[in-house]
């Protein structure tokens, strides 16, 4: 991940949310953390996970 972060998020400011499926995964956290220790300044973590986000009736949107 070190080395393809800044090809796909070359904007160290921008928001990025990290999420896993659900809050007992610890994916999102670990990444949120390299990435604010990469420099990236606006990094958010969503530990409940999509899970969460689409029980709650949420929009989502697939790439």
């Amino acid at each position: 991940m070190d080395a393809e972060a800044p090809n796909r998020l070359p904007d160290r400011d921008a928001a990025i949310v990290t999420y896993c499926s659900n809050e007992a995964c610890p994916n999102s956290g670990q990444v949120a953390d390299r990435l604010t220790a990469l420099g990236y300044r606006d990094v958010r973590k969503y530990k409940e996970g999509i899970q969460d986000w689409t029980e709650a009736g949420l929009p989502t949107e697939s790439a």
